[in-house]
């Protein structure tokens, strides 16, 4: 069948939408239950101001759906409205007059990774982010309305979830059975869900900056300024109980502010090197937790102009990168400043040809998926990484030839005569012998050589 890519029009909240709609427009007040629920081909869904209420299971199932946001104007959102939306990765509702996150709202959306929950937002309900396993960071506000309570199983199986705070929640805050079960990062950290919970209760106690980066995208930037203006400046380089710093929790952040992470690396740009609980370092959660690029361009930059001995752990930060563009500027960079090391200006066109697709998938297809245990949609993607792998373990084995090719040159020359000419001392060494046996055993070195 044929999909519908015409965005349907939704004037009223009983409208009937088709079963292969691809995009979907909503100019009523109210999306009625079930209005969308499993409709696997929609993409797309607009909202105009002026929505207030979202039924119950309205886009249950729809697997096709990535992100979205919703208008400043809801202030209600049934239960399960998003659940088992499994190729959800994002969606905006800082904005919204939400009092509650309902029962299973993001039940097993399986790729959703981040949330900044709107400062009205009192109460998280049961199973409201069950098996959300890819869920790093739920940043909660506390504004207007103190979180009262969080429900049974909320974050039941959210393995991945790292950046949370409990600390401005109400004294009497309300924790149900097996919330944090089988939360595998934050249980690393403490042995119980009950230890857990005192931890996250005063996690940032006493670290003004670590408070100030934790839902400061609810913030202006004149709020923020003045904030930051009043914190010593000789505050810096301060860890949470996860080992985190202040850069770590921008890293992860669901909307980084560049002008402040610039500020956090003029205070200290040493807190790029601190490792967290888990071993990683700011630049290693911004890539995991698919930061913007600008937000990991600051960090890479910064990193290499501040620490030059420090090389970056290129593969790694690839493998941990699921955006195109992000993939493509460190696999850029890392082998930009590989050629240039090695002077292997001459072999840079052929180098980089292998991998001139980077970033030509479709935008349908620009991140990679997790669904329970495989990551489906993008293969290709991932065929790429490996391919990237193999050029630089190329491009390393070169280097290290180089190396042995000279090693023998300047062994040949010290036992020379000194008036012997340098080509001709070449020649005699038996480089040429030695190298051409040598390369058949480091394939598929041996063939790119040759062809160089």
């Amino acid at each position: 069948m044929e999909r519908n890519t015409e965005a349907f029009v939704c004037e009223h909240d009983k409208a009937d939408v088709p079963q292969d709609v691809s995009s979907v427009h909503f100019q009523a007040s109210e999306v009625s239950s079930r209005i969308c629920a499993r409709r696997r081909s929609l993409v797309r869904v607009h909202f105009d101001e002026g929505l207030k209420v979202i039924g119950e299971e309205a886009f249950f199932g729809c697997s096709a759906l990535k992100d979205l946001g919703l208008p400043s104007t809801v202030n209600s959102a049934e239960a399960g409205v998003f659940a088992e939306c499994t190729n959800l990765t994002q969606i905006d509702i800082a904005k919204t007059k939400l009092s509650e996150i309902a029962p299973r709202t993001f039940q097993n959306c399986y790729n959703l990774r981040k949330i900044l929950l709107p400062s009205t937002v009192g109460e998280l309900g049961d199973e409201a982010f069950q098996c959300c396993m890819q869920l790093v960071s739920v940043e909660i506000v506390v504004g207007g309305q103190q979180m009262s309570r969080i429900g049974t199983m909320c974050f039941e199986g959210c393995e991945s979830l790292r950046n949370l705070s409990l600390g401005g929640c109400s004294d009497e805050l309300m924790i149900g059975e097996d919330a944090f079960e089988a939360c595998e990062s934050l249980l690393e950290c403490v042995h119980s869900e009950e230890a857990l919970v005192k931890t996250l209760k005063m996690r940032f106690h006493g670290l003004d900056l670590h408070n100030l980066c934790y839902g400061h995208a609810l913030k202006s930037q004149e709020e923020l300024s003045k904030e930051l203006g009043l914190i010593d400046t000789s505050i810096t380089s301060q860890q949470d109980a996860f080992g985190m710093t202040a850069l770590h929790i921008m890293a992860m952040a669901d909307c980084p502010s560049l002008v402040l992470s610039e500020a956090l690396l003029e205070r200290n740009s040493r807190d790029l090197l601190v490792e967290n609980h888990w071993g990683d370092r700011p630049l290693q959660e911004a890539c995991a937790c698919g930061a913007p690029l600008e937000l990991i361009k600051l960090f890479v930059e910064k990193l290499i102009t501040s620490f030059p001995q420090e090389t970056p752990d290129w593969l790694s930060l690839i493998h941990e990168s699921d955006h195109i563009e992000t993939i493509q500027y460190l696999v850029r960079k890392s082998l930009d400043k590989k050629v240039n090391e090695l002077g292997l200006e001459r072999w840079k066109t052929a180098i980089f040809s292998s991998l001139q697709d980077i970033g030509s998938a479709p935008r349908a297809n620009a991140m990679i998926h997790y669904n329970r245990t495989e990551l489906t949609g993008k293969t290709r993607i991932v065929q790429q990484v490996g391919y990237i792998q193999h050029n630089l373990d190329t491009l390393l084995r070169l280097e290290c030839l180089s190396l042995l090719e000279l090693a023998i040159w300047k062994c040949k020359m010290a036992i020379s005569p000194p008036d012997m000419d340098r080509n001709t001392i070449h020649i005699q060494c038996g480089v040429g012998v030695v190298m051409k046996n040598i390369l058949p055993f480091l394939d598929p070195i041996g063939e790119q050589v040759a062809v160089l």
